[in-house]
Protein backbone atom coordinates (compact mmCIF):
# COMPACT_ATOMS: atom_id res chain seq x y z
CA UNK A 1 0.00 0.00 0.00
CA UNK A 2 2.82 2.41 0.87
CA UNK A 3 4.74 1.66 -2.30
CA UNK A 4 1.61 2.20 -4.43
CA UNK A 5 1.02 5.61 -2.82
CA UNK A 6 4.63 6.67 -3.38
CA UNK A 7 4.51 5.45 -6.98
CA UNK A 8 1.26 7.32 -7.64
CA UNK A 9 2.71 10.51 -6.21
CA UNK A 10 5.88 10.16 -8.28
CA UNK A 11 3.95 9.60 -11.50
CA UNK A 12 1.70 12.58 -10.75
CA UNK A 13 4.71 14.84 -10.22
CA UNK A 14 6.16 13.75 -13.53
CA UNK A 15 2.92 14.57 -15.29
CA UNK A 16 2.14 17.83 -13.52
CA UNK A 17 4.61 20.69 -13.94
CA UNK A 18 4.64 21.95 -10.36
CA UNK A 19 4.68 19.90 -7.19
CA UNK A 20 4.42 21.04 -3.61
CA UNK A 21 7.56 21.97 -1.70
CA UNK A 22 9.50 18.81 -0.99
CA UNK A 23 8.09 17.24 -4.14
CA UNK A 24 11.48 15.71 -4.91
CA UNK A 25 11.14 13.80 -1.63
CA UNK A 26 14.44 15.22 -0.46
CA UNK A 27 14.91 14.59 3.22
CA UNK A 28 12.37 11.76 3.14
CA UNK A 29 9.33 14.03 2.79
CA UNK A 30 6.39 12.77 0.73
CA UNK A 31 5.28 14.55 -2.43
CA UNK A 32 2.03 15.39 -4.22
CA UNK A 33 0.86 17.53 -7.14
CA UNK A 34 0.48 21.16 -6.08
CA UNK A 35 -2.99 22.27 -5.00
CA UNK A 36 -2.40 26.03 -4.76
CA UNK A 37 -4.25 29.03 -6.17
CA UNK A 38 -7.76 30.01 -7.20
CA UNK A 39 -9.87 27.26 -8.74
CA UNK A 40 -13.20 26.85 -10.47
CA UNK A 41 -15.08 23.92 -8.90
CA UNK A 42 -17.74 22.52 -11.22
CA UNK A 43 -20.27 20.20 -9.59
CA UNK A 44 -22.30 18.05 -11.97
CA UNK A 45 -25.88 16.88 -11.59
CA UNK A 46 -26.61 15.09 -8.33
CA UNK A 47 -27.36 11.35 -8.57
CA UNK A 48 -29.15 9.43 -5.83
CA UNK A 49 -28.17 5.93 -4.70
CA UNK A 50 -31.01 4.62 -6.86
CA UNK A 51 -29.44 6.21 -9.94
CA UNK A 52 -31.98 9.03 -10.22
CA UNK A 53 -30.67 12.31 -11.62
CA UNK A 54 -31.84 15.34 -9.64
CA UNK A 55 -32.53 18.25 -12.03
CA UNK A 56 -31.07 21.73 -11.44
CA UNK A 57 -28.43 20.54 -8.96
CA UNK A 58 -25.28 21.34 -10.93
CA UNK A 59 -23.38 24.38 -9.66
CA UNK A 60 -20.06 26.14 -10.24
CA UNK A 61 -18.24 27.81 -7.35
CA UNK A 62 -14.77 29.20 -6.62
CA UNK A 63 -12.18 27.67 -4.31
CA UNK A 64 -8.95 29.16 -2.99
CA UNK A 65 -6.46 26.51 -1.88
CA UNK A 66 -3.00 26.04 -0.38
CA UNK A 67 -0.91 22.87 -0.11
CA UNK A 68 2.29 21.70 1.55
CA UNK A 69 4.23 18.50 2.12
CA UNK A 70 6.17 17.74 5.28
CA UNK A 71 6.55 15.32 8.15
CA UNK A 72 2.73 15.13 8.46
CA UNK A 73 2.32 14.09 4.83
CA UNK A 74 0.89 16.18 2.01
CA UNK A 75 -1.99 18.41 3.09
CA UNK A 76 -4.10 20.97 1.26
CA UNK A 77 -6.58 23.45 2.71
CA UNK A 78 -9.35 25.05 0.67
CA UNK A 79 -12.07 27.66 1.17
CA UNK A 80 -15.14 28.24 -0.99
CA UNK A 81 -14.92 31.97 -1.69
CA UNK A 82 -17.40 33.48 -1.67
CA UNK A 83 -19.70 30.78 -0.23
CA UNK A 84 -22.56 29.76 -2.53
CA UNK A 85 -25.76 28.51 -0.91
CA UNK A 86 -27.16 26.72 -3.97
CA UNK A 87 -27.52 22.93 -4.01
CA UNK A 88 -26.46 20.59 -1.20
CA UNK A 89 -24.93 22.34 1.81
CA UNK A 90 -21.28 21.77 0.98
CA UNK A 91 -18.55 22.44 3.55
CA UNK A 92 -17.22 25.99 3.19
CA UNK A 93 -13.73 24.98 4.34
CA UNK A 94 -11.91 21.71 3.70
CA UNK A 95 -8.71 19.93 4.66
CA UNK A 96 -7.39 17.44 2.10
CA UNK A 97 -4.83 14.67 2.54
CA UNK A 98 -2.98 13.06 -0.35
CA UNK A 99 -3.76 9.37 0.16
CA UNK A 100 -2.99 6.61 -2.36
CA UNK A 101 -2.81 9.11 -5.21
CA UNK A 102 -6.03 11.00 -4.29
CA UNK A 103 -6.72 14.29 -2.54
CA UNK A 104 -9.31 13.26 0.08
CA UNK A 105 -11.40 15.42 2.41
CA UNK A 106 -13.97 14.07 4.88
CA UNK A 107 -16.19 16.14 7.19
CA UNK A 108 -19.22 15.33 9.34
CA UNK A 109 -21.73 17.97 10.35
CA UNK A 110 -25.00 17.84 12.35
CA UNK A 111 -28.06 18.00 10.10
CA UNK A 112 -31.76 17.17 10.01
CA UNK A 113 -33.88 15.13 7.62
CA UNK A 114 -37.67 14.79 7.50
CA UNK A 115 -38.83 11.48 8.96
CA UNK A 116 -41.63 9.28 7.58
CA UNK A 117 -44.01 11.08 9.92
CA UNK A 118 -42.84 14.51 8.78
CA UNK A 119 -40.95 15.25 11.98
CA UNK A 120 -37.28 16.33 11.89
CA UNK A 121 -34.77 13.51 12.27
CA UNK A 122 -31.32 14.32 13.67
CA UNK A 123 -28.50 12.90 11.52
CA UNK A 124 -24.90 13.61 10.59
CA UNK A 125 -24.12 14.67 7.03
CA UNK A 126 -20.84 13.05 5.96
CA UNK A 127 -19.38 15.09 3.10
CA UNK A 128 -16.51 13.51 1.19
CA UNK A 129 -14.34 14.67 -1.70
CA UNK A 130 -12.10 12.21 -3.56
CA UNK A 131 -10.14 14.06 -6.27
CA UNK A 132 -7.63 12.61 -8.73
CA UNK A 133 -4.87 14.84 -10.20
CA UNK A 134 -4.82 14.86 -14.01
CA UNK A 135 -1.88 15.51 -16.40
CA UNK A 136 -3.25 18.95 -17.34
CA UNK A 137 -3.24 20.05 -13.68
CA UNK A 138 -6.99 19.67 -13.14
CA UNK A 139 -8.51 17.58 -10.36
CA UNK A 140 -11.42 15.28 -11.21
CA UNK A 141 -13.45 13.16 -8.83
CA UNK A 142 -16.60 12.94 -6.76
CA UNK A 143 -18.39 14.69 -3.94
CA UNK A 144 -20.75 12.61 -1.79
CA UNK A 145 -23.17 13.78 0.87
CA UNK A 146 -24.24 10.81 3.00
CA UNK A 147 -26.57 10.59 5.96
CA UNK A 148 -25.42 8.64 9.01
CA UNK A 149 -28.95 7.23 9.27
CA UNK A 150 -29.89 4.61 6.69
CA UNK A 151 -32.90 5.62 4.63
CA UNK A 152 -32.74 9.29 5.60
CA UNK A 153 -31.83 12.20 3.31
CA UNK A 154 -28.37 13.03 1.91
CA UNK A 155 -27.63 10.00 -0.25
CA UNK A 156 -26.29 11.63 -3.39
CA UNK A 157 -23.12 11.78 -5.49
CA UNK A 158 -21.93 14.60 -7.76
CA UNK A 159 -19.02 14.56 -10.23
CA UNK A 160 -16.54 17.38 -9.58
CA UNK A 161 -13.94 19.03 -11.82
CA UNK A 162 -11.47 21.46 -10.22
CA UNK A 163 -9.60 23.77 -12.62
CA UNK A 164 -6.95 26.31 -11.65
CA UNK A 165 -7.73 29.81 -12.94
CA UNK A 166 -5.35 32.15 -11.09
CA UNK A 167 -3.04 32.61 -8.15
CA UNK A 168 -4.58 32.55 -4.70
CA UNK A 169 -6.99 35.38 -3.94
CA UNK A 170 -5.44 37.23 -0.97
CA UNK A 171 -8.90 38.23 0.29
CA UNK A 172 -9.82 34.60 1.02
CA UNK A 173 -8.92 33.21 4.40
CA UNK A 174 -7.31 29.81 3.88
CA UNK A 175 -5.85 27.83 6.77
CA UNK A 176 -2.15 27.01 6.78
CA UNK A 177 -1.81 23.41 5.51
CA UNK A 178 1.55 23.00 7.23
CA UNK A 179 -0.08 23.76 10.59
CA UNK A 180 -2.65 20.95 10.33
CA UNK A 181 -2.20 17.95 12.64
CA UNK A 182 -1.12 14.71 11.03
CA UNK A 183 -3.80 12.48 9.58
CA UNK A 184 -4.42 9.38 11.71
CA UNK A 185 -5.31 6.22 9.74
CA UNK A 186 -8.25 4.21 11.06
CA UNK A 187 -8.51 0.40 11.06
CA UNK A 188 -12.13 0.83 9.92
CA UNK A 189 -10.93 1.90 6.46
CA UNK A 190 -10.33 -1.78 5.75
CA UNK A 191 -14.10 -2.28 5.39
CA UNK A 192 -14.57 -1.89 1.63
CA UNK A 193 -15.74 -4.00 -1.29
CA UNK A 194 -18.68 -6.40 -1.53
CA UNK A 195 -20.07 -8.21 1.50
CA UNK A 196 -22.71 -10.90 1.94
CA UNK A 197 -24.85 -10.11 4.98
CA UNK A 198 -26.34 -13.19 6.66
CA UNK A 199 -28.84 -12.87 9.53
CA UNK A 200 -29.78 -15.73 11.87
CA UNK A 201 -32.55 -15.85 14.47
CA UNK A 202 -30.73 -17.17 17.57
CA UNK A 203 -34.01 -18.28 19.15
CA UNK A 204 -35.13 -20.50 16.25
CA UNK A 205 -31.99 -21.04 14.19
CA UNK A 206 -33.74 -19.65 11.11
CA UNK A 207 -31.35 -18.21 8.54
CA UNK A 208 -32.82 -15.37 6.48
CA UNK A 209 -32.05 -14.92 2.76
CA UNK A 210 -28.66 -13.17 2.46
CA UNK A 211 -28.13 -9.78 0.84
CA UNK A 212 -24.96 -8.59 -0.87
CA UNK A 213 -23.95 -4.96 -0.33
CA UNK A 214 -21.13 -3.03 -2.00
CA UNK A 215 -19.46 0.12 -0.74
CA UNK A 216 -16.56 1.60 1.19
CA UNK A 217 -15.54 3.52 4.28
CA UNK A 218 -14.37 7.13 4.73
CA UNK A 219 -12.87 8.40 7.97
CA UNK A 220 -12.28 11.77 9.61
CA UNK A 221 -8.68 12.96 9.69
CA UNK A 222 -8.50 12.18 13.40
CA UNK A 223 -9.22 8.51 12.67
CA UNK A 224 -11.67 8.43 15.56
CA UNK A 225 -14.86 8.09 13.50
CA UNK A 226 -15.77 6.74 10.08
CA UNK A 227 -18.83 6.21 7.91
CA UNK A 228 -19.24 2.86 6.13
CA UNK A 229 -21.80 3.22 3.34
CA UNK A 230 -22.98 0.17 1.41
CA UNK A 231 -25.72 -0.32 -1.19
CA UNK A 232 -27.48 -3.45 -2.44
CA UNK A 233 -27.09 -3.13 -6.26
CA UNK A 234 -30.33 -5.06 -6.83
CA UNK A 235 -32.74 -3.19 -4.56
CA UNK A 236 -30.73 -0.06 -3.63
CA UNK A 237 -31.24 -0.99 0.03
CA UNK A 238 -28.69 0.66 2.31
CA UNK A 239 -26.33 -0.62 4.96
CA UNK A 240 -25.01 2.46 6.76
CA UNK A 241 -22.77 2.16 9.81
CA UNK A 242 -20.79 4.68 11.87
CA UNK A 243 -17.50 3.54 13.36
CA UNK A 244 -16.17 4.69 16.75
CA UNK A 245 -14.56 3.07 19.79
CA UNK A 246 -13.69 -0.21 18.03
CA UNK A 247 -17.16 -1.01 16.73
CA UNK A 248 -19.72 0.01 14.13
CA UNK A 249 -23.23 1.13 15.08
CA UNK A 250 -26.20 1.59 12.78
CA UNK A 251 -29.72 2.97 13.02
CA UNK A 252 -32.39 3.18 10.33
CA UNK A 253 -34.89 5.94 9.75
CA UNK A 254 -38.36 5.09 11.12
CA UNK A 255 -40.29 3.16 8.50
CA UNK A 256 -44.00 2.46 8.25
CA UNK A 257 -44.30 -1.34 8.42
CA UNK A 258 -47.32 -3.63 7.83
CA UNK A 259 -48.35 -5.65 10.86
CA UNK A 260 -49.85 -8.45 8.79
CA UNK A 261 -53.40 -7.91 10.06
CA UNK A 262 -54.25 -4.85 8.00
CA UNK A 263 -52.72 -2.53 10.59
CA UNK A 264 -49.39 -0.72 10.37
CA UNK A 265 -46.68 0.20 12.83
CA UNK A 266 -43.35 2.01 12.78
CA UNK A 267 -40.11 0.04 12.77
CA UNK A 268 -36.54 1.10 13.57
CA UNK A 269 -33.53 -1.18 13.11
CA UNK A 270 -30.41 -0.71 15.24
CA UNK A 271 -27.26 -2.78 15.08
CA UNK A 272 -23.67 -3.19 16.21
CA UNK A 273 -20.70 -5.10 14.80
CA UNK A 274 -17.28 -5.36 16.40
CA UNK A 275 -13.89 -4.54 14.87
CA UNK A 276 -12.21 -7.93 14.35
CA UNK A 277 -8.86 -8.73 15.88
CA UNK A 278 -6.38 -8.85 14.33
CA UNK A 279 -7.42 -6.15 11.86
CA UNK A 280 -6.77 -6.70 8.15
CA UNK A 281 -7.15 -4.57 5.02
CA UNK A 282 -9.47 -5.55 3.54
CA UNK A 283 -11.53 -6.76 6.47
CA UNK A 284 -12.81 -10.21 5.57
CA UNK A 285 -15.62 -10.71 8.12
CA UNK A 286 -17.58 -8.91 10.82
CA UNK A 287 -20.01 -10.27 13.38
CA UNK A 288 -22.66 -8.55 15.48
CA UNK A 289 -26.40 -8.23 15.90
CA UNK A 290 -29.41 -6.27 14.64
CA UNK A 291 -32.52 -5.40 16.62
CA UNK A 292 -35.84 -4.41 15.05
CA UNK A 293 -38.25 -2.51 17.27
CA UNK A 294 -41.81 -2.33 15.94
CA UNK A 295 -44.14 0.13 17.65
CA UNK A 296 -47.74 1.16 17.14
CA UNK A 297 -50.53 -1.34 16.44
CA UNK A 298 -48.31 -4.42 16.65
CA UNK A 299 -45.44 -3.78 19.06
CA UNK A 300 -42.71 -6.40 19.12
CA UNK A 301 -38.93 -6.80 19.07
CA UNK A 302 -36.74 -9.13 17.03
CA UNK A 303 -33.00 -9.54 17.54
CA UNK A 304 -30.88 -11.45 15.03
CA UNK A 305 -27.22 -12.39 14.80
CA UNK A 306 -25.46 -10.73 11.85
CA UNK A 307 -22.38 -11.74 9.90
CA UNK A 308 -20.73 -9.83 7.04
CA UNK A 309 -18.58 -11.96 4.74
CA UNK A 310 -16.42 -10.34 2.07
CA UNK A 311 -17.11 -11.56 -1.47
CA UNK A 312 -14.99 -9.25 -3.63
CA UNK A 313 -13.54 -5.80 -4.29
CA UNK A 314 -16.86 -4.24 -5.32
CA UNK A 315 -16.54 -0.53 -6.18
CA UNK A 316 -13.06 -0.25 -4.75
CA UNK A 317 -11.59 1.41 -1.69
CA UNK A 318 -11.94 4.99 -2.93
Amino acid sequence: MISRAVLSAAISCLLVASCTPGGSESGGHPSAPAFDGTFTAEFGVRTTVRGTLVPDTSVTVTWVARSACGDNGCVATATEFPPDERGDPRPSTMVFDFVDGHWVSVTAEPAQCPSATGEPLDVEAWQTFVLDPKPDGALVGTYTNRSSVGGACFSATQPVTITRTADANPEARVADPAAQPARVPSPASGLWGSYRVVETNPATGQIYPPTIYAGNTHCLRTGERCLSYFVDPQSSALLVMTFAYDHWASVSAPLETPCGNGETGMSVVTGTVALPQPVSDPIMALTGSNRTDLTGRCPKTLTVDTRLERTGNGPGKG
